[in-house]
């Protein structure tokens, strides 16, 4: 916006709108972890919250075992099912990280808003020349 010019938003546009990494004939896509540590930079702990996420998501020890099983190591043995901890972590660490992003959602559509009026004046200059 500063330069008054369109630079190359179109590859980088393309890229999001249509990047692949099985098709040669459209563009690479841009990897989600350029976005996060994009954010991170202008929200710090973005990133951390990000990968505290990803380790309930994946199937991993966070996303099976810690949710869906209890060692009892004085009997010798393992407690598996729903909610065996009975611990509320899990969810209150889901829900704090949802609101954090959908009031991040809400800044940058408001953000949005503001600019866009700009952008598009600009995208029109450059097509006239």
């Amino acid at each position: 916006m500063k330069s008054g010019k369109v630079g190359d938003i179109d590859e980088y546009l393309m890229k999001l709108l249509m990047g692949s990494k099985n098709d040669p004939a459209v563009p690479d896509p841009v990897n989600v972890m350029t976005f996060v540590d994009y954010v991170d930079k202008e929200i710090v702990g973005f990133r951390s919250q990000y990968d505290s996420l990803s380790e309930f998501a994946h199937p991993n020890w966070a996303g099976t075992f810690l949710l869906y099983a209890k060692p009892d190591a004085a009997k010798g043995w393992i407690d598996f099912g729903v909610n065996t901890r009975a611990a509320q972590g899990p969810r209150i660490g889901g829900l704090a990280n949802l609101s954090v992003a959908l009031l991040v959602f809400e800044e940058r559509c408001n953000r949005i808003d503001e600019i866009i009026a700009s952008f598009i004046a600009i995208c029109e200059k450059n097509l006239r020349g």
